[in-house]
């Protein structure tokens, strides 16, 4: 059913009126926080905002009278609004704030030059999400301001973006796919990392992506099924160390059965063009089929056969053939066993993917080989505890959709934290070769929930790519390995404590290019209502690398609102 004109005009009027409220609120606060700073403290309290002077005092004033304002409106709009069901809702529009105050031993993250201090955070955000009609995908959007007491350089305005939209243009056959997000990515696995807001801005930067992707699907003479469709992605770092990228793909497949039931058949063209400002634009053609038989309803197996061209390698165009073979192995609903590999122009291909679930449990093991473009940029993705729970419940719900409500929904009953990083990656704008590992272990009881996960990766830059910046570029390889463990337990229905372990290990090919960053976070939350949430987390860090070593405790409260 589509959405009734007169709800979604509503629905957009209380949007423009709750962003006019946020944005005046903010610039009144900063006003007053610029009429404050003429007063005349101590050098040591002042705070550099915009190249304007600012006392700490103020920033604790206004942080304090944020909260209350806030709180006041959490509990009014709690007594003005009933208890809604979101069961059944096809569209919706949440708006939230949080406010948080963090001290900290060691603001600079240096082990020579240690400064206390206390920063604010203001994080207003948006959620939409639409499930029904034609237009269904969600669009979360938050802004992050930080400000800090006595370390003004590290003052700054962070974006996140995460969208995710499937149009349906002409029913049962034209669509549309749109993702766009922006985030902050650690930029060298050897510069100085922080799982922590207080991280290194040297070595971060802002990464902005879209992606636009038409196609079309349906069936030849009610036999063979098709797919037509194309792509267009784009990213751009703030960091002038690494190159922009843009990516063309396009993609023509067809399956279908032969005269025996359980022979299948399939056929693809695809073509890839990555574009670096630095180099060379980089190609790939592919020509595959594949022959897919069913032994048994539980079991199939398959070949593989084609033809691939691409100038990876040295700049050069090259062409040869690639053959392979897979198997599709699930004995019960809760087990299930893929593999495949490959002979590839640059080498063998592999990947496997074991899982088995259980009534509340979840095991994950994952193993491959593939390259890593700008299409599929693997190295530089950051793993949360977000994206750790979505790939878990993938099984429980296929519909990518559907199932980021149902993550969002059980990371707030449990208390654990959607962006908590358990990995950090690093970013390359280059085409690499990636091996990596996975394992993960979800286990989800009455009033407690146990995740374990673990990574190792190992990358490296194909030759004649160099020119695009990054690690692989200057240093050939890079390994990775990160071990993670999130233990939540719910003292009450509305109060829950939770123990994050965390270590990432990196290394290079030389002896001095490692590093090795270990934390551990300790956190209670509770519901103040049933929009208002209050937490507060202590942390304690230690970086060790032969440049930026640092050790850092800190404690940060937060208090939380959904409009």
């Amino acid at each position: 059913m589509g959405i009734p004109a007169g709800k979604l005009i509503m629905e957009a009027v209380v949007l423009v009126a709750v962003l006019s409220c946020l944005n005046s609120g903010l610039y009144v606060t900063s006003r007053a926080l610029f009429g404050l700073a003429k007063h005349r403290d101590a050098p040591q309290w002042l705070v550099q905002v915009n190249s304007r002077k600012v006392p700490a005092r103020a920033i604790l004033s206004a942080f304090a009278l944020f909260v209350l304002c806030a709180g006041a409106a959490g509990v009014s709009a709690q007594v003005a609004a009933p208890e809604v069901s979101q069961t059944g809702r096809s569209f919706s529009i949440t708006p939230r704030v949080s406010t948080a105050l963090t001290a900290t031993d060691n603001a600079t993250l240096s082990s020579t030059d240690k400064r206390s201090d206390v920063f604010a955070q203001v994080n207003p955000g948006i959620g939409v999400v639409s499930n029904g009609g034609r237009l269904r995908g969600s669009v979360d959007y938050a802004l992050n301001g930080f400000l800090y007491a006595a370390v003004p350089e590290k003052n700054q305005i962070q974006h996140s973006l995460n969208a995710l939209v499937v149009a349906e243009a002409i029913e049962n056959w034209a669509f549309v796919d749109l993702s766009a997000s922006v985030s902050q990515q650690v930029i060298s696995a050897f510069g100085q990392q922080s799982f922590g807001v207080s991280g290194n801005p040297t070595n971060q930067t802002q990464v902005a992506s879209y992606a636009v992707s038409p196609y079309v699907r349906g069936r030849l003479f009610g036999e063979a099924a098709y797919e037509a469709r194309v792509r267009f992605a784009a990213s751009h770092t703030e960091s002038s160390a690494l190159s922009d990228t843009r990516t063309t793909d396009g993609l023509l497949r067809l399956s279908g059965a032969t005269a025996l039931t359980a022979l299948g058949w399939s056929g693809e063209l695809t073509r890839q063009q990555d574009e670096f400002p630095a180099s060379q634009t980089r190609t790939i053609d592919r020509l595959n089929g594949g022959l897919t038989y069913a032994v048994s309803p539980q079991l199939s197996v398959s070949v593989l056969g084609g033809y691939e061209s691409n100038n990876y390698l040295q700049g050069e165009n090259n062409g040869d053939g690639t053959y392979g073979a897979g198997l599709n192995w699930q004995p019960t609903n809760r087990t299930k066993l893929t593999a495949q590999r490959e002979h590839r122009l640059f080498g063998d291909t592999y990947s496997v993917a074991v899982e088995h679930r259980m009534q509340r449990m979840v095991l994950r093991y994952g193993a491959g080989r593939d390259l890593s473009t700008a299409a599929n940029p693997s190295s530089r993705a950051v793993v949360s505890a977000y994206d750790l729970y979505f790939a878990q419940f993938a099984s429980l719900e296929p519909d990518p959709i559907r199932r980021q409500s149902l993550v969002n929904a059980f990371l707030a009953a449990n208390g654990i934290s959607a962006s908590s990083t358990v990995g950090s990656g690093f970013l390359n704008s280059g085409i690499s070769l990636q091996q990596r590992q996975e394992f993960s272990l979800g286990l989800i009881g009455l009033r407690s929930s146990l995740t374990l996960f673990a990574n190792r990766t190992d990358s490296r830059q194909l030759d004649g790519v160099s020119s695009s910046g990054g690690d692989l570029a200057a240093f050939g390889d890079v390994q990775q390995t990160a071990l993670s463990l999130n233990l939540s337990h719910r003292l009450t229905p509305i109060s829950t404590l939770s123990l994050l372990l965390s270590e990432q290990r990196t290394k290079g090919d030389s002896a001095r290019q490692f590093s090795t960053l270990r934390q551990v976070n300790l956190g209670w939350s509770s519901k103040l209502g049933r929009s208002t949430a209050i937490s507060l987390v202590a942390r304690h860090a230690v970086f060790d690398s032969p440049n930026e070593p640092y050790d850092e405790t800190a404690v940060t409260g937060t208090i939380s609102i959904q409009f």
